[in-house]
């Protein structure tokens, strides 16, 4: 299978090749808290609206010796308010608890719980449909956090994936190793961005798999990257 990206906005395009079936690396294990705690979506998969086992089920993740009280987190996009829901892993299953699917726009925190180092990098496997380019997810205004996911494979800077239109409206950019902020101090008419990164990032970016929590002044409707 290939996917043919624009590249820069010239006539050139890149060939991004992928095998049957994808992996996501997952944040590594930490040994202090004995856990993996990743900022992710679900960008593809098997049917259009699959349940939480059939993604995290089964092999889906390797190591898959992670233990009871694992948790995929999500506050879904069309609530009014912003109460986390958590789905709690108990053998052999992920049950169906608060949250029933997975959405392939929707952004989730995973966090795995191990009784011992795996000794390896912990990876996610997805099968199936890949989403397309073009899909597109409601926002909700602020106070309301939008868990959005990066369905790109495009790896890019957030002011490249955003339309400037959009951009106007939002006052936060959250991802798991950076945060964007708009700063008014110098001036209404001259909002800032400011961002901060973690260790061993240099800059802000976003790439497929990813999570992303967008806070907005405004409701936006069909909200979508944006390609190169």
């Amino acid at each position: 299978n290939k996917i043919y990206l624009p590249n820069g906005g010239h006539s050139n395009v890149s060939v991004v090749e992928f095998t049957p079936d994808e992996a996501l690396l997952l944040k590594p294990y930490d040994a202090e808290t004995q856990t993996s705690f990743t900022w992710l979506s679900f960008p593809r998969t098997e049917t259009p609206d699959p349940t939480v086992n059939n993604v995290l089920g089964g092999n889906n993740i390797m190591p898959n010796d992670y233990e009871n009280y694992s948790q995929l987190e999500n506050i879904p996009l069309d609530a009014n308010g912003n109460t986390s829901i958590y789905n709690t892993y108990a053998f052999p299953v992920w049950p169906i608890d608060g949250i029933e699917n997975i959405n392939q726009t929707y952004g989730y925190k995973l966090k795995l719980l191990y009784n011992s180092d795996p000794q390896q990098n912990i990876q996610l496997f997805l099968h199936g449909h890949v989403l397309s380019p073009s899909a597109t997810v409601d926002l909700k205004a602020s106070p309301k956090e939008n868990w959005v996911g990066y369905w790109l494979y495009q790896k890019q800077n957030p002011f490249d994936a955003i339309a400037g239109d959009v951009l106007d409206e939002l006052t936060e950019i959250k991802a798991q190793q950076w945060f964007c902020y708009k700063d008014w101090s110098m001036g209404q008419q001259n909002p800032q961005w400011i961002c901060g990164v973690g260790k061993g990032i240099n800059h802000p970016y976003l790439e497929y798999g990813d999570m992303v929590i967008l806070i907005s002044n405004s409701n936006i409707n069909n909200f979508q990257w944006q390609n190169g």
